[in-house]
This record gives C-alpha cells, structure tokens and sequence, in this order.
C-alpha cells in the first residue's frame, strides 16, 4: 500500500525535506499593497526590468522599465478602469491616459503616464501576460 493511503509517513507529514532532513523555508512577509507597488515601481526604474506582482487572487500587475507605465490583468475576468486608476494614483502617475493591449488569451488594461519617456533603446517592451 502507498505511503500515502495510510496517511503517509512522518517524513511526509514534515513538509519540504531534501535527503530526509527538513528544509526551512523562508518567513513569509508581508506587505501592504501601496508599499508593494511602490517597491514594483522602483525596482523598475533602478533596474530597468519590468516587474510583475499579484495584488490580488486573480489581479496582476506588470510595472514597465522605467515604472511610469504598467499593465493591469487577470487570468479569469478583466480588470477594472477603478483598480487602474487606483494603481495610477498609488504609483503617482499625472495625467494616466488608459488603454487595452489584446493578448493571446487575454486583456490587459494598460496605463501610460503621458508623456512618458519610452524605454532605453534594446529594453524590451512590457511583455503580455499570457506568454
């Protein structure tokens, strides 16, 4: 009978392990959503890389070079103009002007800051979501 038929072993019930000693995992933080996204932001700006965080359960966002444009997604249903203009005004964007970018498989809503310097020549472009 398998291991886990019976409820396993304890060496299954301990969790994570690698050649039967225990692994820590790392502590989980915790963040608010402004201060996340203010981090995506500058991460993205020092970094030149896009950045991508999930700020909800079926929410994500990915924060372009730069970090003075982003586009908003979810897997299951689109996001809303309110949660854009939300993030815009988190991200301290002036004069946001709002758009839709047609992926494989989904919409994303895209949020530019007008007037926004494009990204270093050779940076790649925010990618869409769905690959």
């Amino acid at each position: 009978m398998h291991a886990a038929g019976r409820g396993g072993t304890r060496a299954d019930r301990a969790g994570p392990y690698r050649g039967g000693a225990a692994i820590a995992l790392p502590p989980t933080v915790t963040l608010r959503i402004r201060e996340a996204l203010r981090l995506g932001q500058e991460r993205a700006a020092r970094l030149e890389r896009t950045q991508q965080l999930e700020l909800g359960e079926d929410l994500f966002i990915r924060i372009a070079p730069g970090g003075r444009k982003f586009l908003l997604f979810g897997l299951s249903e689109e996001p809303s103009q309110a949660q854009a203009r939300a993030v815009a005004e988190v991200l301290g964007l002036r004069e946001p002007v709002y758009g839709w970018h047609q992926g494989a498989t989904l919409r994303s809503l895209t949020v530019v800051e007008q007037g926004a310097q494009p990204p270093p020549a050779g940076a790649a472009p925010p990618t869409d979501p769905t690959g």
